[in-house]
C-alpha cells in the first residue's frame, strides 16, 4: 500500500502545483502566500462547455450523438413553455434518456436526483437489496418525484413521450461499441438478435432499431408494482464536511483516507447523466450500473441488460460567505471520487464566476492507485518541472491522456446566473436554448 508519508507528500505537491498552475486572480493571495509565480494555464482544454447567452433552458447529456431525440420540434417546445412545470420537463427527460438503447439507463440502475427547486435543494437516491429482476427503481424513482411535487404519477408524461419520440432509435457510439464488443453473446440470445441483428450481421452505428413501448412497459411495471417495497428511496443522506467559510456534501465520505475500491471491475460499470436548467430551477440525475447477461427472470423489458451499479461520486459544494454554490459528479473511471476530493483541496468554494469552475476542470489530474502503488497522471497538461519533481520521489507515477470526466451546475449568488457545466473532456452534449 501508499505509505501515508509518500501520500501525504504527493499530495502537498499536487497542490502547491494546483495553486501555481492556476494562476487565477481569485487565488492570487493563496499563490502569494506560496511564494509562487503565476503562470497560464495549459490551453489543451479551450472554453466551450457553457452556454455563453446563459439561456433559460439547458441541458446536458452524456452522449453527444443521441441529442437529436431531445431537440424534436416537439420536444423542445415542451421544454421550453413557461406554463409547464420544470418538474415534468425533468421527467420527460429521464423518460426519453430510458429509450436510447439497453447500455445506458435501466429499471435496476441505481439512481440520483438533485433537484434545486425554488431556491430548495434535496438529494435523493434510489436502490435495492433484492437480486430479482421483478421491479423498476428507474418508473420508481420517477413516480416518487412526481407523487412528491406534483400529486399524482407519471402516466401523463410516459404517453406524451411514447407518442412523440420515433419508434425507431439510431444506434449511437455507445451502443455500437457494446454490440461489437459482445457479437457472441448477443447472437445466442433470440430476443437480443431479433433487435440488434439486420441478417447475419449487427447494427452498425446510425443503423436504427425499434425502440421498446414505453407506455407498455409502464402499464408492466404498475402491475408488479407490489414489489416495489424492496426499493430504498433515501432522502438528504449526503455525508458533510464542513469548516468556518464552506460545506462540502457529498455522496462518499472526502476524510476516508481509502485510496481505492478494488472490489468493483469498473470495466463493467455503465453509467449514465442528466443536467437541467429552466430557468431558476436545476436538476441533476445519475444512473449507475453493472452489464448482465442473466437470463431476465422479469416481465420488464427483454432487452435490459444491466443491474444495479456502485453510487457515482457527487458533491455540492457551498460557500457560506458568498453563498455561491456548484453541484458536480465524476462518473468515469476508477475510484473517480478522488478527483472531487482534490477540486475540494485546490479550493473550487472561492471560484467567483462560471470561468473560475472550468479553469480548476481544466488543471492536469492525477489518481492514486494500488495493487500495485502508483500514480496516474495528465502529464502532458502539467509543466517538465512538475513532472521532474514527481519523477525524483522515487515513485511509479505513469503517463495517461485523459482522467475521469466531471460536469455539473453552479449558481452564483452575485448576478444570480445558473450556469451547466460541461469539461472537454467528456463527448457529452450541450443544448442552449
Amino acid at each position: 500500500m501508499i505509505t501515508k508519508m509518500i501520500l501525504n507528500l504527493f499530495k502537498k505537491s499536487f497542490f502547491i502545483f494546483a495553486l501555481f498552475n492556476l494562476g487565477c486572480s481569485f487565488i492570487s493571495k493563496k499563490i502569494e502566500q506560496n511564494n509562487t509565480a503565476s503562470i497560464q494555464i495549459p490551453n489543451k482544454f479551450i472554453t466551450k462547455g457553457i452556454c455563453t447567452n446563459n439561456e433559460n433552458n439547458q441541458l446536458i447529456i452524456k452522449d453527444s450523438d443521441s441529442l437529436n431525440l431531445f431537440n424534436s420540434s416537439k420536444i423542445k417546445d415542451f421544454l421550453i413553455d413557461k406554463k409547464i412545470n420544470s418538474v415534468d420537463k425533468f421527467i420527460v427527460l429521464q423518460l426519453i434518456n430510458f429509450l436510447k438503447g439497453p447500455t445506458s439507463v435501466s429499471h435496476q440502475s441505481r439512481i440520483q436526483f438533485f433537484i434545486n427547486l425554488s431556491n430548495k435543494s434535496t438529494y435523493y437516491e434510489f436502490f435495492t437489496s433484492d437480486k430479482s429482476n421483478n421491479f423498476s427503481t428507474f418508473f420508481h424513482s420517477l413516480d416518487y418525484i412526481s407523487k412528491k411535487h406534483r400529486n399524482k404519477n407519471i402516466a401523463d408524461l410516459v404517453s406524451f413521450v411514447n407518442l412523440n419520440i420515433p419508434e425507431k432509435i439510431l444506434v449511437n457510439d455507445a451502443l455500437s461499441s457494446f454490440l461489437n464488443k459482445n457479437i457472441k453473446v448477443i447472437s445466442e440470445n433470440e430476443n437480443l438478435k431479433n433487435a440488434f441483428f439486420k441478417g447475419d450481421d449487427i447494427l452498425r452505428k446510425d443503423e436504427s432499431f425499434k425502440r421498446i413501448n414505453l407506455l407498455s412497459e409502464y402499464s408492466l411495471y404498475q402491475k408488479e408494482i407490489q414489489t416495489n417495497k424492496f426499493i430504498n428511496a433515501r432522502e438528504n443522506q449526503l455525508f458533510i464536511s464542513s469548516d468556518d467559510n464552506n460545506i462540502a456534501s457529498c455522496s462518499f465520505k472526502l476524510s476516508d483516507e481509502k485510496l481505492t475500491v478494488d472490489q468493483i471491475n469498473y470495466e463493467n460499470v455503465v453509467y449514465d447523466y442528466i443536467v437541467y436548467k429552466d430557468n431558476e430551477d436545476f436538476y441533476l440525475s445519475t444512473y449507475s450500473s453493472l452489464f448482465n447477461f442473466r437470463p431476465q427472470s422479469s416481465n420488464l423489458s427483454s432487452l435490459n441488460l444491466l443491474q444495479q451499479g456502485p453510487t457515482i461520486p457527487l458533491c455540492h459544494f457551498f460557500n457560506k460567505e458568498n453563498k455561491n454554490s456548484i453541484l458536480l459528479i465524476s462518473p468515469e473511471g476508477r475510484d473517480s471520487s478522488q478527483h472531487l476530493k482534490h477540486l475540494h483541496d485546490y479550493g473550487i468554494y472561492d471560484s467567483l464566476s462560471i470561468n473560475h469552475v472550468l479553469d480548476f476542470l481544466k488543471f492536469p489530474r492525477h489518481l492514486f492507485l494500488n495493487n500495485p502503488d502508483r500514480v496516474l497522471y495528465e502529464s502532458k497538461l502539467g509543466r517538465k518541472e512538475q513532472l521532474d519533481f514527481f519523477l525524483s520521489l522515487n515513485f511509479p507515477i505513469y503517463h495517461v491522456e485523459n482522467l475521469g470526466l466531471i460536469t455539473g451546475v453552479a449558481k452564483f449568488s452575485f448576478n444570480k446566473k445558473i450556469n451547466l457545466i460541461k469539461e472537454n473532456r467528456s463527448q457529452s452534449g450541450l443544448l442552449c436554448y
